[in-house]
């Protein structure tokens, strides 16, 4: 009886790593993709380093600080009337690890909290590309012009590194 336990531990620690492994990566792409209550508070952070310019990516980073600050408006209004915020990210990371610290492992019932985690991140990136999309179109030519020629620089600055 208690060689097949020890039999069935390895297997099981090797999805406990895969699915934290999986919800590393998850969290990994919600900071770096959709940003994070850093840039959703602006003022509140700015003297940590944090905020939505530095979170946001390549393109974030290249918008003008009026840009910025009109696009991480835009952003935490979308947030909040879609839900995909992060205290709904984190009830689903709380119910993930209830299943992970379970003497069994549910492997469906971690697959389920998986893909809600995975569809708020989703949601989150779609919205910040609408958002985005939106404000480019709303730019002048020159203003659009300049967005461009920081995004080249940033490229060629990354590209050398």
């Amino acid at each position: 009886m208690q060689d097949e336990t020890i039999a069935q531990k390895p297997g099981a620690r090797r999805w406990v790593r895969i699915v934290l492994f999986v919800s590393l990566a998850f969290n990994l792409l919600v900071v770096g993709a959709a940003g994070s209550a850093f840039f959703i508070h602006g003022e509140r952070h700015k003297h940590h380093g944090g905020g939505f310019g530095k979170m946001g990516g390549p393109l974030t980073h290249a918008l003008s600080p009026e840009d910025r600050k009109k696009v991480r408006k835009k952003l935490h209004e979308a947030y909040e009337e879609s839900g995909a915020g992060f205290r709904q990210y984190k009830q689903e990371k709380a119910k993930l690890i209830v299943v992970l610290t379970a003497e069994q492992f549910d492997a469906e019932a971690a697959r389920g909290h998986l893909e809600q985690m995975q569809g708020i991140v989703s949601t989150r990136l779609l919205q910040g590309r609408e958002v985005l999309l939106e404000r480019l179109t709303e730019m002048t030519l020159q203003e659009r012009q300049a967005f461009a020629e920081r995004l080249q620089k940033r490229h060629k600055k990354h590209r050398k590194n």
